[in-house]
């Protein structure tokens, strides 16, 4: 099982014996949230998304709802997305900053294909309403 927290960069595999491994990226831990305070907190810090393991090519990729750049005034919706590529022992391979306004998050996946995202951010100019579109991105493992 690979897996990760919200608001901290490493993430973290468990095999069946209960034996835990950490990749660490960063040591990036958030203090706990003030509820008073919870959608400033969620709109000014990364959010890391849950790892998605690609066993066709012994990868693990872990998309990224980005902290706003400092002084700028941001939204849900105006939130970059980025993409960091892990190898199957946890170690960070790189990291791919992603189209603003282009995907969708939390709606993609991966085939022997490849890893596919949906075009479906709410923002894009090229959204096209009854369908979904999807981007196939092939990455391969000896290539980093």
């Amino acid at each position: 099982m690979i897996f990760n927290y919200q608001y901290q960069s490493n993430i973290y595999s468990l095999n069946t014996k209960g034996k835990l491994k950490e990749g660490k990226e960063v040591k990036h831990i958030l203090p706990l949230i003030n509820l008073d305070n919870i959608d400033s907190h969620a709109i000014n810090n990364t959010h890391y998304l849950s790892p998605i393991p690609d066993p066709w090519r012994k990868l693990i990729y872990r998309f990224n709802w980005e902290a706003p750049i400092k002084g700028k005034e941001i939204s849900f919706l105006k939130k970059k997305t980025s993409l960091t590529v892990f190898d199957s022992k946890l170690k960070k391979l790189q990291h791919y900053s992603l189209p603003d306004y282009t995907y969708q998050i939390n709606n993609w996946f991966a085939t022997k294909k490849g890893l596919f995202l949906n075009l479906a951010h709410p923002a894009n100019p090229a959204l096209k309403e009854n369908t979904l579109e999807f981007h196939v991105v092939k990455l391969r493992n000896d290539k980093f």
